[in-house]
């Protein structure tokens, strides 16, 4: 029989999404009633209460913490939000107009992120620069999204049952699945 070892209740109402650090220390969940909230799941203690999304009080639908654990980027269904764990505030609010987000990732070092659309898009932002690159390639919605830590490379798959491995840098494809 399966044994239950431990359970905490983080988030007793439910949480609509949850992300969790690559070590499996840190947790950082949204739900309607208390927000974004960041969790030492080793001592099970909440570490802060980030708030909400944006002024709007969008939900989140999407939370992805860095390779490193010290960033994090959220998302509702058009704008994101990328945040520093470490000192638990906000860098800023990015806003889509193209589509709705269906998945985002993060670099280690927080300045840049991928986005994954509903229109088929996958957008590469270095958040620094400004500098924005549309993949094109699929011909559905985008689902999943990953990059490197490096944020050199990008893996995505879509609805088109297709996923592409590519480099950030010059929009090349590099392998297709």
């Amino acid at each position: 029989t399966e044994h239950e070892v431990q359970r905490w209740p983080l988030e007793p109402q439910g949480s609509t999404s949850f992300g969790l650090s690559r070590d499996g220390r840190f947790a950082l969940l949204y739900s309607e009633e208390h927000h974004l909230v960041l969790w030492d799941l080793e001592q099970n203690k909440k570490l802060a209460t980030l708030g909400e999304l944006d002024a709007d009080g969008n939900a989140v639908s999407h939370i992805r913490i860095s390779d490193n654990g010290r960033f994090a980027v959220t998302a509702g269904q058009m704008n994101f939000a990328v945040w520093d764990l470490g000192w638990t505030q906000a860098q800023g609010l990015w806003s889509i107009s193209d589509a709705l987000i269906r998945d985002i990732d993060i670099t280690s070092n927080g300045e840049q992120v991928l986005l994954g659309l509903s229109n088929g898009k996958a957008i590469y932002v270095n958040l620094v620069t400004g500098r924005r690159l549309e993949f094109l390639a699929h011909r559905e919605k985008v689902n999943s999204v990953a990059i490197s830590p490096n944020g050199r490379f990008a893996l995505t798959g879509g609805n088109d049952y297709k996923a592409y491995l590519w480099d950030t840098e010059s929009g090349q494809l590099l392998r297709t699945f």
